[in-house]
């Protein structure tokens, strides 16, 4: 039988799932753990995937996480079972006989006296809050009144036990709910970062933002504790990365050539075929491919991938081995390539205005979904569990990127792509027709087809279609310097720079 995991109010449970954890690593840790969590449900918004909070549920476990859209970032956990979750909180376990915590036992001996809470009349619940917990009781309409006294309402031997629990960063529920999904998180994406840890060596740090100097092909990633780490396309070499970001996860060896026929038909305006075909081949065979020593190789050009960065890091060998291009990973909730990379968050910086950005800082902090993780999407089945158990606000309510430092923002990843066409466009004029990339779930060696372009349409923008299509076809629009991968609700699933 499995420990009991221990509470920490405004922090997390146990070691494993702490507030401000990324959706790549608390996937991770349940993928690592599938025997434990044998059951686990992703819902979200498949319209405005990045805009949109997700709900990870672990229902055979009691437990169910909440994560803002456009970070992927741990806001709330909540125990909605206490018979599935086996909690303790200073060595005294939750669950006493058989019977969920009562009142008595909360207020009286497991966490003492705290300030009167908040009765929801709607949802017939009392909620008992201290900082950075709260515990949820119901409680029926005709026996609440204002003046009531809740300690003794709720002591009676015929009230009921607590029905649920909440974990989050604040003073109180009543306090912390309306920044819930927009509060700077306390904690990194990754609970083993420290501050110590990342002062002894770089390497140890995570990059919290990606910050691409188009004119000048310098990529700036801005680290949580240390000094930003710029990488300059055709300079920065193998031991630079290295030594600034440690090892990376896995060595691909590009060996293939598929997209060779358009080397000189210019498929994507701005990118010839090593770029296009490069890109493509991170996304789509790195994963299952474990480091080699390009033996039987075709090239000797070969990716460095930072799975836990959100990042791969093209190396060509014909300039001596240096960095050529960067793929950035959005992460993005129904794309083919979903929780194989964290969350990258972008932004474009252009050395001059004309409509772009100068300068800013936009947004800050951020492999396969594991076996038995269940995806569930639609916009119905995320309204349809919205509302808190705690009430508050509805899970649907949209986070805004970050407000830049400029009038003029900059173009960043959490941007449908139609408004970063249009910026683009201003710049650099109408592009063609995209290329089109089917993401099918056979084998990711084999997934590879290009379709060509739509037969309609200014540049191929269209309307979303359903999350099957988006999983399955998505479109490559080039641009001098960067392409994008753009899934058919309009979000950025990947962002290649060279």
């Amino acid at each position: 039988m499995a420990s009991a995991v221990p509470i920490s109010p405004g922090r997390g449970l146990g070691q494993n799932f702490i507030l401000g954890s990324s959706i790549y690593d608390v996937l991770g840790e349940i993928r690592a753990n599938h025997t434990l969590y044998p059951s686990t449900s992703l819902i979200y918004d498949s319209t405005t995937p990045l805009s949109s909070n997700l709900i990870l549920n672990l229902d055979m476990n009691g437990l169910r996480f909440r994560f803002d859209g456009a970070e992927q970032r741990l806001r709330l956990i909540e125990v909605t079972s206490f018979h599935k979750a086996r909690l303790s909180y200073n060595g005294a376990e939750l669950v006493r006989g058989g019977q969920s915590p009562a009142f008595r036992f909360i207020y009286n001996k497991l966490f003492g006296p705290t300030y009167p809470g908040e009765y929801l009349a709607e949802q017939g619940v009392y909620i008992l809050s201290y900082p950075g917990i709260s515990f949820s009781f119901p409680v029926d309409k005709e026996q609440w009144k204002e003046d009531v006294d809740f300690v003794s309402l709720l002591s009676a031997a015929n009230a009921q036990p607590a029905v649920a629990m909440a974990i989050f960063q604040g003073s109180s529920w009543a306090e912390a709910r309306s920044q819930l999904f927009t509060r700077p998180p306390v904690n990194p994406q990754n609970p083993n970062v420290t501050s110590v840890s990342a002062k002894q060596s770089p390497a140890n740090d995570e990059v919290e933002l990606v910050r691409v100097y188009h004119s000048t092909g310098t990529i700036e990633l801005a680290r949580r504790h240390n000094p930003s780490f710029f990488i300059t396309l055709q300079s920065t070499t193998p031991q630079d990365l290295v030594t600034g970001l440690g090892p990376p996860s896995t060595i691909y060896h590009k060996n293939d050539h598929r997209l060779s026929i358009h080397r000189t038909q210019g498929s994507i305006p701005g990118a010839d075929e090593s770029e296009v075909e490069s890109d493509l081949l991170t996304q789509s065979d790195n994963y299952e491919s474990e480091d080699d020593d390009g033996s039987d190789s075709g090239s000797t050009d070969y990716f460095y991938n930072y799975y836990g960065h959100g990042f791969d890091v093209y190396i060509s060998t014909n300039a001596g081995h240096v960095a050529s291009k960067v793929i950035l990973h959005g992460n993005v909730p129904g794309s083919y390539e979903f929780n194989r990379w964290r969350r990258c968050r972008w932004e474009i910086v252009y050395g001059d205005d004309n409509g772009l950005a100068t300068s800013g800082s936009g947004a800050t902090g951020g492999g396969a979904t594991g076996s038995g993780i269940r995806v569930g999407i639609g916009v119905d089945e995320v309204r349809s569990s919205g509302e808190y158990y705690f009430g508050g606000q509805p899970v649907h309510e949209a986070v805004g990127a970050a407000t830049p430092s400029t009038t003029s923002p900059p173009l960043n990843s959490e941007m449908p792509f139609d408004e970063i066409y249009e910026k683009l466009k201003e710049r650099f004029g109408a592009t063609q027709r995209p290329m089109l990339l089917n993401r099918g779930s056979d084998s990711p060696s084999s997934s590879v087809e290009l379709l060509g372009g739509w037969d309609e349409g200014e540049a191929g923008l269209r309307g979303a279609g359903s999350a099957e299509e988006a999983f399955g076809n998505t479109e490559l629009y080039g641009f001098p310097g960067l392409i994008f991968e753009v899934l058919r609700n309009k979000a950025v699933s990947s962002l290649t720079v060279f």
